[in-house]
């Protein structure tokens, strides 16, 4: 909880009215005003989100976002199974790794989601877990703790460029499942070019976060984007070259297939 002194604030104020709407941003006068410096510092680095929506509370274990005991224990249930490590030896785990390997993008990539899916990624919980850092919670919203499913899909911040991504990617639902389960629902729902926009807009993400802890950058949505679909148009040029390749290769072959003379 903030405990600096108000200077001109009152009571009544919310939050809103330290932002300036026009620019999503945040008015750093009365910002730095207002609170001790360390914690100003905090409040400037902290995203706004880009789509005016207003605040609500969120169940995450269901599509409308509303509690039910049902998903309360499902989501208890799949917590357990991490913790058993019951997914790994799962067919369903199987199925997965070949999925990543079909996959036709990068091979860092598919590393990165071979990553994603072993819970290996360096997030705050993980870290966390192995007595690294003090506190598992988002370096970025400070309000849950950073799982890699929390830092690649459920965080607010990056909910806003699922957002602007294809429409499956939009309506597809928030989850507490481990990060294996969640990409095995992704394969049930998603097409081949989905999926591959969803990886790589995922390791973008992942290299945003990065970006914002080590150098203090934030990539905004739009920017991310661009440069993802700038990466998958790149790929689908390199595909649609060597399938006409491949094309003109079974042309020359059939071309060059020895024919037995004419009789005389």
């Amino acid at each position: 909880m903030v405990r600096s002194p108000i200077k001109f604030l009152s009571f009544e104020a919310t939050v809103a009215e330290l932002i300036d709407h026009s620019t999503k941003s945040w008015k750093r006068d009365p910002v730095q005003e207002i609170f001790e410096e360390e914690k100003a510092l905090v409040i400037l680095q902290t995203p706004i989100s880009s789509l005016n929506s207003k605040d609500k509370l969120i169940w995450h274990g269901t599509k409308n976002g509303s509690f039910s005991v049902k998903s309360a224990y499902h989501m208890e249930k799949a917590t357990k199974m991490e913790g058993r490590g019951q997914a790994s030896t799962s067919k369903s785990f199987k199925e997965v790794w070949k999925k990543i390997w079909q996959l036709h993008i990068p091979p860092i990539d598919k590393m990165f989601i071979w990553r994603a899916c072993q819970e290996s990624l360096p997030t705050q919980l993980n870290l966390f877990k192995t007595k690294i850092v003090k506190v598992p919670l988002c370096p970025i919203c400070s309000r849950e703790e950073e799982s890699i499913l929390h830092t690649l899909w459920n965080c607010e911040v990056v909910k806003d460029v699922w957002g602007q991504c294809s429409m499956r990617l939009q309506k597809s639902t928030c989850s507490q499942l481990p990060m294996v389960l969640f990409f095995e629902n992704m394969i049930k729902v998603l097409n081949d070019s989905e999926m591959q926009e969803f990886v790589m807009v995922a390791r973008q993400l992942w290299l945003r976060r990065n970006s914002f802890i080590f150098k203090n950058k934030f990539l905004p949505p739009n920017c991310l984007l661009r440069e993802t679909s700038l990466r998958l148009q790149l790929l689908k040029e390199e595909e649609d070259k060597i399938q006409t390749q491949k094309k003109g290769q079974q042309t020359k072959n059939s071309a060059e297939k020895w024919q037995s003379p004419p009789a005389n």
